[in-house]
Parts: C-alpha cells; structure tokens; sequence
C-alpha cells in the first residue's frame, strides 16, 4: 500500500541459522577477522541477567517502555496497539523520546485517535494529513512520510484481517514466536519494519516482558541488535577482531554470539535465552559503555565502578552514525 510519497518498505533479509560447533564467524564478509567467544559470552550471561534482575546495571532496571500511557491496564488490546504501533517506529531514534512522545500522544483525546485501527479506517486516504498531524504534534513521527506510512499499513492490517486487535493475531499464531516470524516474513508488506530484524525481536521480547503475554519458542528469536546491544557486545569481548562496515552488515554476528552463548546454558539446565539480555546489554552500554573514550578499559569513566571491567576488551571500538540512515561500526581488539 503506497499511502504517501517516499515510503519505502525494507523486508527482512533470510533468516539465517545458528550453529555452535564453531566459534569463527562464517556468515560475516569479514569471516577471517572476527571470532565469536561463546565460553566467555556464556560466562557474562550467567552474571549478567540474574545481577539485572535483582539490583539492575548500575542500579538500572528500567525501559522507555515500561509505562503505558494513563488508564490503559497492561496486557489489555489498547496497551497491545500502543506497544505494537510504536515500536514499529523504533528505528534510529531516541527511546526515551520516543516511548515519551507515544504516551502524549495517547493521552491527548485530540490525537488517540492514531492508537486505534477501527477509528483510522473511517479515514478518507484523501484526509491522511490529520493523521500525520496527530502523529507529529508530539514529535512521535519524526520522518512524517514514512512513519505515518508504517504506522497506517500495520493499522489497516489489523483492522482488516485481526478486527483491531493485536491478541487476535498473537491467538491465530498460537502465541508462538517462531510461528509469528514466519508470517511476519511472508507478508511482509502488509507489516512493514515490524518484520524486522531487530524490531521483531525488541516487539515479542516487549509483548513478553510489558504485556504479560507467555509465548513458546522465545529461545529460537535473536536478541534485537541495536547500537547499545553492539558496543556491549564488543566491549566485553563477545566479537573480538577486526571489522569495518554497517552495523547492518554486522547485526547477524552480534545475533549468533548471543545465540552461541546461551544455548549452553539452556542445555545446563537453566532457562536463560537471548531475549533476556536485551534489557541488561542496554543498560550495560548506555551507563557504562558509551562513556569509554579510548582504546584502553581504563578510558571509561564508569571503568572502576563497572561489575565485568574484568571483562572490558582494550582495543578500538567504536559505533558512530554515518549520514542519516545507518550506523557504523569500527572494530580494531
């Protein structure tokens, strides 16, 4: 559906698989100059989630979205569309902003309207300027054009095919996530950006850990690879080498390491899987790792009061943006 000028739609690119017999990565460009440390991966994993669960990351528990907007009970259809819809805009934006902008927006009874596919659907396509205008007046549609193009697609489909409500589709999947995956992939038009890599997994790890929802096959989805959940991941040594690129064209090893690193210990017997490092990972790089200024673990002004400095990698790593549109990633360790 082609509603304003501009929008492009980015289907996911194939799944890929993920294997533990080898530490070297073979899905990069650059499979000779990185190498994914699975033991110590899963060494920090068994510190890391239970140390987030019980005092946070420097004392940090706390997402963006964590608070639905006034009067809406969590797990209800009205928390599953503020959830859904925004985070389907989740791309190169500050979360904070972000999830702040989608509870005024909620919250305004002249702009609520946006949350709600039945209500968008009385809508004349002629008339789509009041809904770009309700979705800008908070800054929640940063790139008017093409969010109000994702956020109206994804609307149309739930009004269409799931009668306005998100648990529907989550019911018709059997609330399971690999199931979901597959049909966010074979229609991927009809769902854009949330087929994502990244925001697929950060929109089911949120359905999971915001709105209560239980969903089988968790431990098959990657953990959503952003910029925090990168810099982590090469600071503490998970990926160390050599790699010069697009966080884009590295997205898929800083998946596997993570899937690498926890499938021995579900094996073990206990019940940690990617997914549940996004929230500690996060923490970790925007109170700690986003600090570090040079090549040396002592560089980071948070270095002494870090609990895996033991683990912090010396060499260069850096993630800066490049242009509008991507990230890029520098790794020399």
């Amino acid at each position: 559906m082609h509603l304003l000028p501009e929008q492009k739609l980015h289907g996911p690119k194939a799944d890929f698989e993920f294997s533990t017999d080898s530490k070297e990565d073979t899905t990069s460009p650059y499979q000779d100059t990185v190498i994914i440390d699975a033991k110590r991966g899963a060494i920090i994993a068994e510190r890391l989630f239970p140390m987030y669960s019980t005092e946070g990351i420097f004392g940090k528990r706390e997402m963006p979205e964590d608070y639905p907007p006034k009067g809406v009970e969590i797990g209800s259809r009205e928390h599953l569309l503020f959830l859904t819809l925004t985070v389907a805009i989740d791309y190169l934006r500050n979360a904070d902003a972000l999830w702040e902008s989608a509870r005024k927006t909620f919250e305004d009874p002249k702009t609520q309207f946006v949350f709600f596919p039945e209500r968008l659907a009385e809508i004349p396509l002629g008339h789509i300027e009041k809904i770009k205008s309700a979705l800008t007046k908070y800054k929640l549609a940063l790139r008017p054009n093409r969010d109000t193009n994702i956020w109206l697609t994804i609307a149309l489909t739930l009004h269409e095919e799931w009668s306005d409500d998100p648990r529907n589709f989550l019911e018709a999947m059997e609330f399971d996530a690999i199931k979901i995956i597959g049909h966010l992939t074979k229609h991927r038009s009809r769902y854009p950006n949330l087929n994502g890599e990244k925001i697929r997994s950060l929109w089911l790890r949120m359905l999971r850990d915001n709105a209560g929802i239980n969903l089988n096959n968790l431990e098959k989805v990657p953990i959503p690879v952003d910029v925090h959940i990168t810099r982590a991941t090469l600071s503490l040594g998970i990926i160390r080498g050599r790699f010069e690129g697009t966080l884009e064209e590295f997205r898929e090893t800083v998946a596997k390491a993570w899937m690498e690193s926890t499938e021995p210990i579900r094996k073990s017997g206990k019940h940690i899987i990617p997914l549940d490092l996004d929230r500690p990972l996060w923490h970790l790089s925007r109170n700690g790792c986003s600090y570090r200024a040079g090549i040396h673990p002592e560089s980071c002004p948070k270095f002494e009061k870090c609990p895996f400095r033991e683990y912090c990698t010396p060499g260069e790593i850096k993630i800066k943006r490049k242009g509008k549109h991507q990230y890029w990633v520098h790794l020399k360790t």
